[in-house]
């Protein structure tokens, strides 16, 4: 078909060239009343012309506006376009498409096709709702179909009021179709399929804006997955945009890197980034809308399916009713029953695929034909978008730090698996980006924002009193009442009772304690009596952890060189790895990488010399592969533990203002296992460090910070 076309199309261009040259040529008509996007000079028109060759003039002439996809998305515009094309050969309709940039283009792209005077306009999305309502009230003689997109009386709207009984029968839409799709029954048998096939009881879903076709792809795929398996853990992340695969690929990395090994790529372009993360880190991949295997071969190997809804078929019956004068206004909905969705041919994987997993989705697929399964989606979905919505800002080392950045985005990312939330991160390229990101979550209505590390206190703090009815959850930093403070000033007895902090949660550690420990280690392990500290910025948690480091090894050896610096940045692995070279030149042969980035330099500076290392914030040997031979534990504060309790607080109107703070007594530090160093570790060290734990649990022993 595809071949067919374009030699027409080349036939008619040599024709038109050759015409042309003659100096006979009239041009075929194209928009001219709309304004270009984006180069004002040049008028946007439709582009790849497809016209039979009887009396053109009076075919019936068919417009796609798409959604900013693309009309080579790989997804349901690029289905939508393949249902056109398919109407264009069977039919004898012409068709055009204009492709849309950004949103403020619907409008504008409609008016292009009506004003040529189209029979029908097909509008891709259910963002294109008010646009197209809109101008189907303008151009009542033009029939529109819109996909993933229906109209019902809503107060106070102005696309369609309360005020009438039907928005199509008597609310002006009487020239639309909407073309549904049940992609909660197809993303049901998804989810099926992904438990089944799981081997370690993760899997994921990228998805793009959170808007109702793609909450019923999500909803369906974690209800069809527990069906499976009660204890799946089912990660999400909705994704503001479909046009952002760097996004979604970043996404996707950090689910697997939650042991994620399925990954359901649903928003467009940006759920295809999470397929090419599941391809990079050869986990398993469900494409969407189309059967991907045959629309996006660079991940084709990976797909065990696709979670396929007809759009092409639904938009080439559409014309095709309209071709026969029986296309109505109303909703046409696609579903399992009427074979208007369903799970693409699972291809490369046909023999990899075991016969119960098969029989599983076969089972499914009659449960949802007969009504006996249910989606999970609509009443028993408890209205998705009411679930309490989690941000995450994150300080400027980004979400994949492999330390505490990281950590609390697994912390947020275990409560939308286990309670129902909804959650976004936003990363900070620069300090001066804290208040905005915050702002950026709280204009949204999210219910709690937790904010990451010791710098964000200023901006947390006047936020919070800027949104009074929003949560804030901040790591590494406590409010105290202090002279001349625009944060908390010393006027007042509590920050959080009386100070206008009311809404905060201080989530704090005793960097001091797992520090001491690690400093207790390094100290029995070193052969040289020279060890290392490379620290980021001189604050508060990162100065508990050098000093509780510097004494744990001093109640060791008395005599022990117990090197540090500071370096002004948790972004500088470079700086980091200079200075882990110099102390190791000095004949440090541990170091401890205690300041994100910066510290991890560090690391690799010990892994480079054949040096020891100590990881930090989390279990580095799990985050950090380039260095994990080297490292004998990691001081680890258990941000995620913390971040989660708080949100589980939060989810049981539980949560209060003030400092929760996690230590050695309670497990909320520690010092991670030895993996590798098990056996070279002696029983001795490993004896000192548990006394050590003992004393620290007791009081017994001292860590040297003073507050």
């Amino acid at each position: 078909m595809r071949t067919k076309f374009f030699t027409v199309l080349s036939v008619l261009v040599l024709l038109s060239m050759i015409i042309s040259a003659c100096g006979g040529a009239t041009p075929a008509p194209t928009p001219t009343a709309v304004p270009p996007t984006p180069t004002p000079a040049k008028v946007e028109q439709p582009t790849q012309s497809v016209a039979p060759t009887a009396a053109p003039a009076k075919a019936l002439k068919i417009g796609l506006v798409t959604d900013t996809g693309g009309v080579n998305d790989k997804s349901f515009n690029q289905s939508a376009w393949a249902g056109v094309q398919k109407a264009v050969a069977d039919l004898g309709v012409e068709a055009n498409f204009i492709e849309s940039k950004q949103t403020t283009d619907y409008e504008k792209n409609i008016d292009a096709f009506a004003t040529e005077g189209y029979d029908m306009i097909v509008t891709v999305g259910f963002l294109m709702g008010d646009a197209t309502a809109k101008k189907a009230k303008e151009y009542p003689n033009i029939k529109f179909a819109i996909i993933d997109n229906a109209f019902f009386p809503t107060k106070d709207s102005a696309t369609c009021p309360d005020t009438v009984k039907d928005c199509y029968a008597d609310g002006g839409l009487t020239n639309v179709t909407s073309l549904m799709f049940q992609e909660d029954e197809v993303g049901y048998l998804a989810g099926v399929l992904a438990a089944c096939m799981s081997k370690t009881g993760v899997i994921g879903s990228v998805a793009g804006m959170e808007i109702p076709p793609v909450v019923r792809f999500v909803v369906g795929y974690q209800t069809g997955a527990k069906s499976v398996k009660a204890d799946i853990k089912a990660l999400n992340q909705y994704i503001p945009s479909f046009v952002d695969p760097a996004k979604g690929k970043e996404v996707g990395l950090a689910m697997i890197a939650q042991k994620a090994d399925v990954i359901f790529g649903v928003g467009g372009n940006t759920g295809n980034g999470g397929l090419t993360a599941a391809k990079e880190k050869g986990a398993m991949g469900i494409g969407v809308d189309v059967d991907q295997y045959l629309t996006f071969a660079d991940v084709k190997d990976i797909l065990i399916t696709s979670a396929a809804k007809n759009v092409d078929v639904a938009v080439y019956g559409a014309i095709k009713e309209l071709v026969g004068s029986q296309l109505k206004a109303g909703m046409e909905t696609a579903n399992i029953k009427n074979g208007g969705v369903g799970l693409a041919p699972y291809h490369d994987w046909e023999s990899k695929i075991s016969q119960d997993c098969k029989d599983k989705v076969t089972a499914a697929t009659d449960g949802l034909k007969s009504g006996a399964l249910k989606t999970g989606y609509g009443e028993a979905a408890a209205a998705p978008a009411k679930a309490l919505k989690i941000g995450l800002v994150t300080d400027t080392g980004g979400v994949n730090d492999k330390s505490f950045n990281q950590s609390a985005w697994a912390g947020v990312q275990k409560a939308v698996a286990d309670l129902g939330v909804e959650a976004n991160f936003i990363e900070s390229k620069q300090t001066t980006d804290y208040e905005k990101n915050i702002d950026a979550f709280a204009t949204e209505g999210y219910d709690m924002i937790v904010t990451v590390g010791f710098l964000m206190g200023d901006a947390t703090a006047k936020k919070a009193k800027e949104y009074p009815n929003i949560k804030f959850a901040i790591i590494d930093n406590a409010f105290f009442p202090t002279k001349d403070s625009a944060t908390c000033p010393d006027t007042v007895k509590d920050c959080y009772a009386d100070g206008g902090l009311t809404n905060v949660t201080s989530l704090m550690f005793q960097e001091d304690e797992v520090g001491y420990l690690a400093g207790v280690l390094a100290a029995c392990m070193s052969k040289t009596g020279v060890i290392g500290s490379v620290a980021g910025m001189e604050i508060p948690p990162v100065v508990r952890f050098v000093v509780g480091y510097q004494t744990g090894a001093k109640s060791v050896k008395a005599d022990i060189k117990a090197l540090n610096q500071y370096i002004p940045s948790f972004v500088d692995p470079a700086k980091g790895k200079e200075v882990g070279l110099a102390m190791i030149a000095q004949k440090a042969d541990v170091i401890f990488g205690v300041g994100g980035n910066t510290g991890n330099g560090g690391l690799t500076a010990a892994k480079e010399k054949g040096a020891m290392g100590i990881g930090v914030d989390v279990d580095q040997y799990l985050t950090f592969a380039d260095v994990k031979d080297i490292l004998i534990t990691s001081a680890a504060k258990n941000v995620d533990v913390a971040v989660y309790g708080a949100i589980k607080e939060l989810v049981g109107s539980q949560l209060k203002a003030g400092m929760e703070t996690a230590n050695i007594k309670n497990g909320g530090v520690g010092l991670a296992p030895y993996h590798d160093w098990e056996s070279k570790i002696s029983q001795d060290c490993k004896d000192k460090v548990t006394a050590a734990t003992d004393g620290l649990k007791s009081g017994a022993l001292k860590t040297g910070y003073q507050p």
